[in-house]
């Protein structure tokens, strides 16, 4: 065997990630349990396995693998022992690596979590910044020819979180809409998945035997949904609500109003204020907002989304809420 092998594949950053390295006519296996969306790049091969049990299927001769579903440092280790330590080695990890957030600016040599496996639950939904910086050590250890990809939040179609989505979908739709007052100076900052997907492409066959930090230009949360009225021409007003007010009918930052953290909360400073200068200069490219949101709505479930989004306020609650303006 030879060419890339994908760690995963069929779900959201995989899948982007996959169709970059087609357009780049690149020989493209997969390796998954072939329990997520198992009709995705039928016509590919596709290897089985577990990353908590059996990985022996992926010994090869790869040129590069790239790695979108390694959590723990053991299931790092479990895929490690069957593969070449000379194959460049591209592993997906995540801005939540670094240890301070409270400060903007965070750059990729900001200190990075090192608490030891032993102290912490190898639970990624408890520690997945933890474990991932973890990983980071695995890669590094094990394969001198390594990429660490760090992203932020990532939007764009197939996105499982509805984060950006949700505020992409809900000011796509016409009337007046629940907003913090503080929206235009509430900053967020996010990658397009393509934009991901493009980049980590670009880097096959290229060790850079670093970490970069993969995210977007900011803006803040009233710039973005004065986009997406724009781009979508619905027409949409906002209705503001006060912190103290959304406090006070129990709107959760983040869990009811996703992207949106108030200006007291500790981690809003660096989260949406990374430095992505790095990999800019390596050739990463950050597209438009509005093509961003196009494509959103383009995919997304409207339906799904005004009444069962997986964050974010339900229609029927929104307009509850509006009610005792």
């Amino acid at each position: 065997m030879s060419g890339v092998l994908v760690l995963g594949g069929t779900q959201f950053v995989g899948k982007h990630l996959v169709e970059h390295l087609l357009a780049l006519d690149l020989e493209v296996t997969l390796c998954n349990r072939g329990k997520s969306d198992p009709g995705a790049f039928a016509e590919l091969p596709r290897l089985v396995g577990d990353r908590d049990g059996d990985m022996s299927a992926i010994a090869g001769d790869w040129d590069t693998i790239y790695d979108v579903s390694g959590y723990t440092p053991s299931q790092l280790e479990n895929s490690a022992q069957h593969l070449d330590p000379a194959v460049h080695y591209v592993f997906v990890s995540t801005v939540s690596v670094y240890s301070d957030l409270t400060i903007g600016g965070v750059n990729e040599e900001s200190p990075v979590h090192q608490t030891p496996l032993g102290e912490i639950s190898e639970d990624p939904a408890t520690a997945y910044g933890e474990l991932k910086s973890l990983g980071e050590d695995v890669i590094r250890q094990r394969f001198a020819n390594h990429t660490i990809i760090r992203p932020g939040i990532i939007a764009g179609a197939d996105d499982p979180t509805d984060r950006v989505t949700y505020w992409a979908s809900r000011f796509a739709e016409r009337g007046a809409h629940l907003i913090p007052t503080e929206a235009d100076s509430s900053a967020i900052q996010f990658t397009d998945v393509r934009d991901l997907g493009a980049f980590m492409a670009a880097v096959h066959g290229v060790p850079l035997r670093r970490a970069l930090n993969i995210v977007g230009l900011p803006t803040t949360l009233g710039a973005f949904v004065d986009e997406v009225v724009a781009t979508s021409g619905s027409g949409a007003t906002r209705a503001e609500f006060t912190p103290t007010q959304l406090a006070e009918l129990e709107v959760k930052p983040w869990k009811d109003l996703p992207m949106w953290l108030p200006i007291d909360e500790p981690d809003r400073a660096g989260l949406f204020a990374v430095d992505g200068s790095a990999a800019r200069s390596l050739g990463l490219v950050n597209r438009p907002i509005a093509e961003t949101i196009q494509a959103i709505n383009e995919w997304v479930d409207r339906e799904r989304m005004l009444f069962d989004p997986k964050v974010g306020l339900t229609a029927v609650r929104e307009q509850e809420l509006l009610a005792k303006r």
